[in-house]
């Protein structure tokens, strides 16, 4: 924003308004703050006591009110207290709406010609529009930057899980028992405030509160139990590489095991039965409060009803076979986790935007396949009138960047690849001195590699950077302005990282970037792909790879005095029948393919043994 919106300006030579909005949740509720503040005893738990104070003399002297701008970062639970939500915003009636943050922002956007946002508040945004509670102002044109990511925010936005940990946390905020003094939560609060109806109705909900923490934990160790034991008796999901999270698509097998149905789907069945009763309860209190004329917590007990329809509506769909549209899972990442999610977004989006838009731009670098747009157009469920247009680079390819292809490194399947690729990246990094980033396709191989080279290294003067070790920001900035950095990255550091000069003049690909054939969403639409008599591969897997490879090779030349080297590890791109596609899809830059000691010395060639820049 800061670099593209000036720029725009200056091409238009026009001035115009623009805004950039986040989603609610990052903005803190100063209604909500000044609540707590006023009855701490009820709402903060000891370890949040620091926290919040903390907050509490930020949110007087902050211009901004969001999460970024804290200097600290909240816990999970605290944030989740004290941030703005629409189920309980009073709007206009709230006393503190002159001083409402989100509602600044708001007003800033209904001024602006252009409003910026994010993929996913966006998509929540549109889908909040029939029913007259969309935040963003009107529009009729919309521009999707990075396009090609639409489809995983898509999915992201429209997947749905349930655990153990999501059903505490809201369970704790309406009532959590106090170590040896009153109890906490919001139920306790109205209590406090003589705003329940008697002594009976308090003693009934906490009562439901705790029959449904009791369900949930029996739900959630009877499902790890069976993922455990699921995982150990059948071998298609035996705990490997490929399946390290225990994820077991809920398919017509499942469906007629014994233990699942005997086991978890009673569980699942006890645990919905409590929280409709829960849901009742409240609904019971919102209309004591609701004759009492209580606005403010009327609206507050909407929140949490409607949490809790949220809950009960992820089971119906979980629970219901003819939910085609939908694939269901279970898995035991962090703690066994129920999910849904939509297979095909398509139509989705049809309803939510492009229906409702004027005119709809999407731009990115990395749209074509071939240099062709068919792939996203069918991913993203474009059918209507469409203008293609692709736009030459400003970069000159032939003359900054190579491209190398190591042609005697064995295929990522074979037992020696590991030993194959640190043995090459370690030949890399000698000869450019640092300035490489190194990009992996899992956590496993990019942690080995590391440990590996960092120590093989560790006396050449080279800082090395992992990703995880810090924020991936802070990660970023230190390797903008290190010479002689190597930073190893996976997933994220495909894209957005943007590092002009030589700081970065060379980029590792270590394997093709396929996505992973165990993940239920890509596993579901894999299948509809081959029920619709096509190949999966080369209409799905295939595609994304090489958007996916365009957008790690894109990382290297960030402006025309950029230049730089893509080594690609892989040597399926020149050895199987696809490879082609991956080089026809990459910009057109000098292309060596040889073995690995003749890469090096045209390595040695190009960059120098100190890590100079590249000759003309």
């Amino acid at each position: 924003m800061k670099k593209d919106i000036p720029t725009v300006k200056k091409i238009m030579r026009k001035d115009f308004e623009y805004s950039l909005m986040k989603g609610r949740g990052n903005y803190i509720c100063v209604n909500r703050v000044m609540e707590i503040s006023q009855d701490l005893f009820s709402f903060i738990d000891d370890e949040e006591r620091e926290q919040f104070d903390e907050i509490l003399a930020w949110i007087r002297k902050t211009d901004d009110g969001s999460l970024s701008d804290l200097p600290f970062t909240p816990s999970p639970t605290l944030w989740e207290k004290v941030n703005s939500k629409t189920e309980t915003c009073m709007g206009a009636r709230c006393k503190y709406f002159s001083e409402c943050f989100f509602n600044r922002i708001k007003r800033y956007a209904l001024r602006s010609h252009i409003v910026i946002t994010n993929h996913h508040y966006f998509l929540a945004d549109s889908s909040l529009s029939d029913s007259g509670a969309s935040v963003l102002p009107s529009y009729t044109r919309v521009v999707f930057d990075e396009a090609h990511r639409l489809e995983d925010s898509a999915t992201s936005f429209f997947t749905k899980s349930l655990n153990e940990y999501v059903v505490k946390v809201l369970l704790n905020q309406l009532h959590k028992y106090g170590k040896g003094k009153s109890d906490k939560g919001y139920i306790s609060y109205l209590k406090k405030k003589g705003l329940l109806k008697d002594s009976t109705q308090y003693e009934n909900v906490i009562k439901i509160i705790d029959e449904v923490k009791m369900c949930s934990e029996s739900l959630f160790a009877e499902l790890g139990n069976f993922i455990e034991v699921y995982v150990q008796n059948e071998s298609n999901y035996r705990v490997e590489q490929k399946n390290p999270y225990q994820v077991i698509e809920i398919d017509e097998k499942i469906r007629n095991n014994h233990q699942w149905i005997s086991n978890v789907l009673s569980k699942i069945g006890d645990f919905y039965r409590s929280v409709s009763s829960l849901e009742n309860f409240l609904l019971e209190i919102r209309r004591f409060l609701n004759s009492k004329k209580r606005e403010l917590e009327t609206k507050q007990i909407d929140g949490y009803i409607t949490r809790l329809i949220d809950l009960l509506q992820t089971i119906d769909i979980f629970l219901k076979d003819e939910e085609t549209d939908y694939v269901k899972w279970v898995e035991n990442r962090k703690r066994p986790t129920i999910s849904i999610s939509l297979i095909d977004v398509g139509a989705q989006l049809g309803e939510m935007i492009y229906d409702k838009a004027k005119s709809l731009i999407m731009t990115s670098a990395t749209l074509t396949v071939k240099g062709e747009f068919n792939f996203i157009k069918n991913r993203l469920g474009i059918k209507t009138l469409t203008v293609d247009a692709k736009i030459d680079s400003p970069f000159d390819y032939n003359r900054q960047m190579a491209v190398m292809i190591p042609n005697d490194i064995v295929e990522p399947q074979h037992p020696f690849y590991i030993n194959n690729i640190i043995s090459a990246i370690e030949g890399i990094i000698r000869k450019t001195g640092g300035s490489t980033l190194i990009l992996f396709t899992s956590y496993a191989t990019l942690n080995r590699v590391y440990s590996d080279i960092s120590e093989r290294l560790s006396s050449e003067g080279i800082v090395f950077l992992k990703q995880g070790d810090i924020p991936r920001q802070v990660l970023l900035d230190y390797f903008k302005h290190q010479k002689n950095a190597v930073l190893f990255g996976t997933e994220s550091f495909w894209e957005g990282v943007d590092v002009p000069g030589e700081n970065l003049q060379c980029v590792v690909i270590t394997k093709l970037p396929f996505k992973v054939p165990t993940d239920p969403v890509i596993r579901s639409r894999l299948k509809r792909i081959e029920q619709d008599g096509k190949n999966s591969f080369i209409n799905y897997l295939l595609p994304l790879a090489v958007i996916k490879t365009k957008q790690g090779v894109g990382r290297l030349i960030r402006k025309r005095t950029d230049r730089g080297i893509i080594v690609i590890l892989d040597r399926r791109i020149i050895t199987r029948n696809y490879g082609d596609i991956f080089i026809k899809s990459l910009p057109e830059a000098s292309l060596y393919i040889s073995g690995l000691k003749d890469i090096l010395s045209i390595v040695k060639r190009y960059i120098g043994g100190e890590g100079v820049g590249l000759s003309s």
